[in-house]
Order: C-alpha cells, then structure tokens, then sequence
C-alpha cells in the first residue's frame, strides 16, 4: 500500500508517468515476485525478455485499452552504452559515438 500510495501522490502531483521496473522471479509462469497489490494497482504492464542483441517487449495486462502488439528491438553499441532500435529499422541504422 505505502509504495503505490506514493507513486500515485508523484504522478498525481507532476503529471508525469511512473514506470516501475520489477522481476519476475526464477519461475516466469509464476508472475512477480511479492505482494499481489502491485499488479493490482498498475495499468499496463511490460514483459521484456532478451536473447543476444534482441529485446523483445509485450504487454501483459492492460487497463482500459487495447494492450500494444509486441515489439522487437535490437541493442545497438553507442560509446559505453546501447540504443534500442525496433527491429524492423535496426538494419538501416548506423550509429556513431559522439
């Protein structure tokens, strides 16, 4: 309770979004690790899985909407760090460290 209560008191005060990141634990089939009230409380969640340079994202659960498709992206290398680019551009793009 005192964790959501706080995230909504910040993004009712700013406006802006809150995106809070958690695991799923070592069994997937099982969901989030911890209290239930979180799932509760949110109203889109994001499944991010990787394999190599590919991050695949899917919605799943969404409240009052459609959930999205999901997307694909590949981690490109820029300096000390990485892009994520969607799949279908990442071989038209070139980047370069600046």
């Amino acid at each position: 309770g005192l964790i959501i209560r706080s995230l909504d008191s910040l993004r009712d005060a700013t406006g802006a979004t809150v995106a809070l990141v958690h695991h799923s634990g070592k069994d997937v089939g099982k969901g989030a690790r911890g209290s239930n009230a979180l799932l509760g409380a949110v109203d889109t969640e994001l499944e991010v899985t990787g394999h190599g340079h590919r991050v695949t994202m899917k919605c799943t659960a969404q409240k009052d909407a459609e959930p999205a498709h999901p997307m694909s992206f590949e981690l490109l290398p820029v300096a000390d760090s990485v892009v994520a680019v969607p799949t279908a551009y990442a071989s038209n793009q070139r980047f370069t460290a600046r």
